[in-house]
């Protein structure tokens, strides 16, 4: 049964009235179905997900969010990951917060951008710390700016960035996009 078909399985756990087992099966079937590009399904399968009750509907609400930029329907994405930023423990705000601003920046919005990407910079932690950096920088939402937003000059100083991609390289911390 490990090479079953999630959305069969997910199917048939929901017939027999197993909603708990069949909400983990539909993320199960969505995880592989992004796996392999195909998003529409990935999208129906985390919906039916969320609709069941999944205990983890922030990831779910994130993963929507992923799928939705990856297709450029940003208005989507942005509906979604503010759904998981509601739902989310405080560890992964940060994350969160910094994809709200790489779509404002892909929507032409820098002054929405920043604002996200510097909220993950004030959450705190490496992370935080490291997609804000690597975000404001190649993004470039500092360089639309004629002065420099508080908590940012020190990210800019000379071999700051250096200094901060090789880390953020090896951490992986968001999957690009």
């Amino acid at each position: 049964a490990g090479h079953a078909d999630p959305a069969l399985v997910a199917r048939h756990l929901l017939s027999a009235g197993r909603e708990a087992d069949a909400a983990e099966a539909f993320r199960r079937a969505g995880d592989r179905a992004r796996s392999v590009y195909a998003h529409r399904e990935a999208l129906d399968a985390y919906r039916s997900a969320l609709g069941l009750g999944h205990p983890q509907p922030a990831l779910l609400h994130e993963a929507i969010g992923d799928l939705h930029t990856l297709q450029g329907e940003y208005a989507a994405a942005l509906a979604a990951y503010e759904a998981a930023a509601a739902l989310c423990d405080a560890d992964a705000t940060a994350g969160i917060e910094h994809k709200l601003g790489r779509v404002h920046d892909r929507r032409g919005d820098p002054e929405l951008a920043e604002l996200h990407l510097l909220e993950a910079l004030r959450l705190g932690g490496e992370t935080a710390r490291l997609c804000a950096a690597f975000g404001m920088t190649v993004l470039g939402v500092d360089a639309r700016r004629t002065d420099q937003p508080a908590g940012v000059a020190s990210l800019h100083a000379p071999g700051e960035l250096d200094s901060l991609l090789p880390r953020y390289v090896e951490t992986r911390v968001f999957v690009a996009m």
